[in-house]
């Protein structure tokens, strides 16, 4: 089986879903069936990475590059697990899709707390309903 994994996150800096990623890399670099995905052009150390010059310039984009640019790349590279780096899940229905949701400590709260909560929740909701197992790094962030 091959392994695709959205790296795109790692462009931000030091954060819990960095460090996440770089130990999933790490594993997955010892195997040679991999494949890793990236939106940006910078130079990456790790080898059997795809870049695609995608610009998160709006939440849109970002949004259509976890549904729609990511599950095609991953179709035309015939990937079978596909491991995303956000919560939004592709809508393609030819492979396997785990996606890594940060925190579901979310549901704890008090939906009054923000208007972006409800996003939130619906986002996770939707991408549960896609995928076939979830990964996530904590039950709340501190």
């Amino acid at each position: 089986m091959k392994i695709g994994v959205d790296i795109s996150q790692l462009q931000y800096g030091s954060t819990g879903i960095t460090n996440y990623l770089l130990e999933l890399i790490q594993l997955l670099s010892k195997k040679n069936n991999h494949i890793f995905f990236k939106n940006y052009r910078g130079l990456s150390k790790f080898s059997n990475v795809k870049s695609f010059p995608f610009p998160f310039t709006t939440f849109k984009r970002r949004r259509f590059w976890d549904n729609h640019i990511i599950g095609n790349l991953a179709k035309f590279y015939k990937v079978d697990i596909l491991i995303t780096s956000y919560f939004a899940t592709p809508k393609q229905k030819h492979l396997i899709k785990i996606p890594v949701i940060y925190d579901l400590g979310i549901y704890g709260k008090d939906p009054k707390d923000s208007k972006s909560i409800d996003y939130f929740k619906n986002a996770i909701e939707n991408s549960m309903k896609r995928s076939n197992a979830i990964i996530t790094i904590s039950d709340t962030i501190a």
